[in-house]
């Protein structure tokens, strides 16, 4: 297993395992990373401001990376990304500007009601649905993969398709 190629790599298939750890992880690590930003905005406001937008840009990749990689077990283009993390978050801020509107307060439930929809179908898509059984147009079935499963995360010496099988 490598820890690079799951963070960084828009390549190959990532079963739900991975997904989910990965998904943990950043559950777990984001917000206290969140902790000493603000502690650190409390002293020196503008290094913490550049501190957030050089973490900014990598956390972002790893996100559209990993996601990517399970819509690919999915045998879905990474495309989908599009509908499952920027429309959401498009809808949501069109319902905040139509509920400070005078008569907006059913179109903004009506957006809201779209965003979340498109947001626990990718929640559905991404983290429960199976992937595609065999080999797909990106690549080889993760569970398809010989030996046991694996959870060392961190292994710099695999680059092909063949390590990656945390189911």
């Amino acid at each position: 297993m490598n820890l690079r190629w799951i963070l960084f790599s828009f390549e190959g298939r990532l079963g739900r395992l991975a997904y989910w750890l990965t998904a943990a992880a950043f559950a777990i690590l984001v917000p206290f990373g969140g902790f000493a930003l603000l502690a650190l905005a409390l002293t020196v406001p503008i290094l913490a401001g550049l501190v957030a937008v050089a973490l900014y840009i990598p956390l972002l990749w790893i996100g559209l990376a990993v996601g990517s990689k399970r819509l690919h077990d999915r045998d879905r283009s990474a495309g989908w990304l599009l509908a499952f993390y920027l429309l959401p978050s498009l809808l949501s801020q069109i319902a905040a500007r139509l509920s400070n509107s005078p008569s907006g307060e059913i179109g903004s439930f009506v957006v809201t009601l779209a965003s979340i929809g498109l947001a626990f179908w990718g929640l559905v898509e991404m983290g429960f649905l199976r992937g595609t059984i065999g080999e797909n147009r990106f690549g080889p079935d993760p569970r398809d993969i010989p030996g046991p499963p694996t959870t060392g995360l961190i292994d710099d010496e695999s680059h092909g398709n063949e390590e990656h099988a945390l189911y």
